[in-house]
């Protein structure tokens, strides 16, 4: 495979973000109003799309992405993930005395605030749709796997605005390429799909790579 060629492809039709949540003759967010408290009905698109891809996950196969969600580790695996958000007590004494114990605290911490938000928020009452540990499934997908919303925002099917900017957007097939620092890729945003060309000679039989660039371990786990 020369230089230049394009690896994957994903239509921006296929794209799954907080905007589809909205983007609809009935649309997801109707699901959500004001709490108790009278706190503000508007979850932020991280959290609306944690909640809508539980909600996709639920539809099962009546769900347009079902094809993509069927193929990702099941909420129902007794470890789904081998992030330490998934680590039993025991892995989790390895983190003791490292930065990964704290930022793990805190990430279990907010992510099941913004849960309990969510869950406040329900015009219809219904939690068990969504129990604590799918929204940690939903959550650890989007964080693992998920794109910046500027690769759809050149996309001529949705009109997005700058309140989307830094969301995250799921691209089924572009998530499935294992990360290598040495890959030379480049990622082409268009009008139409969302691209990751080669920037080097690819052998036959040899793996095809994508470089999300240097990350820390916190952004790893």
């Amino acid at each position: 495979m020369k230089p230049g060629s394009c690896i994957i492809s994903c239509p921006h039709v296929l794209s799954l973000s907080s905007f589809n949540a909205q983007d609809s003759q009935n649309p997801f967010t109707d699901q959500f109003g004001d709490d108790a408290a009278g706190e503000t009905a508007s979850l932020s698109n991280l959290n609306l799309l944690r909640f809508f891809l539980i909600e996709q996950y639920r539809l099962g196969s009546q769900s347009f992405w079902w094809p993509y969600i069927h193929t990702l580790p099941s909420p129902s695996a007794e470890y789904p993930f081998n992030t330490p958000m998934y680590y039993d007590d025991d892995d989790k004494k390895w983190l003791q005395g490292t930065s990964l114990a704290h930022s793990t605290r805190i990430i279990d911490q907010s992510w099941r605030e913004e849960h309990a938000q969510g869950l406040r928020r329900l015009r219809n009452g219904n939690f068990d749709r969504y129990p604590w540990e799918i929204y940690k499934w939903a959550a650890t997908v989007i964080q693992s796997r998920s794109f910046p919303a500027s690769a759809i925002a050149s996309s001529h099917r949705f009109n997005m605005t700058s309140d989307l900017d830094g969301s995250p957007v799921l691209l089924p097939g572009l998530d499935i390429l294992n990360h290598s620092p040495a890959a030379r890729v480049t990622w082409q945003w268009t009008k139409e799909a969302c691209n990751i060309l080669s920037d080097q000679q690819l052998s036959p039989g040899a793996e095809i790579l994508n470089n999300y660039a240097p990350k820390s371990n916190e952004e790893r786990k």
